[in-house]
């Protein structure tokens, strides 16, 4: 994980960092979630991931202080088998 600073425009310094993470498919689930530790010391205002695989997309986040909360779907709205991981790349800016 890298840590870059940046300046929004008409603000002051905004942290951002980057990382890798897997969701893992319980049974029955159309949703993967894992939480990611950002890192930033401040809370999340912007978080994204960007799924390995173009069979899945991003699904809803949460932000909090220390963590944001990733969703991944299938993009055909199936429900992967139980155990199926789904790996991808994140970014947070706070």
């Amino acid at each position: 994980m890298k840590e870059l600073f940046v300046r929004a425009v008409g603000g002051g310094p905004l942290k951002v960092n980057t990382g890798f993470a897997e969701a893992t498919y319980g049974g029955g689930s159309i949703e993967a979630t894992q939480a990611i530790t950002h890192g930033l010391g401040v809370t999340v205002k912007f978080a994204d991931i960007s799924p390995e695989d173009p069979g899945y997309v991003p699904g809803t986040k949460t932000y909090g202080a220390t963590t944001f909360t990733a969703t991944v779907q299938k993009r055909d709205g199936s429900t992967p088998a139980n155990g199926t991981k789904a790996k991808f790349h994140w970014i947070a800016i706070g």
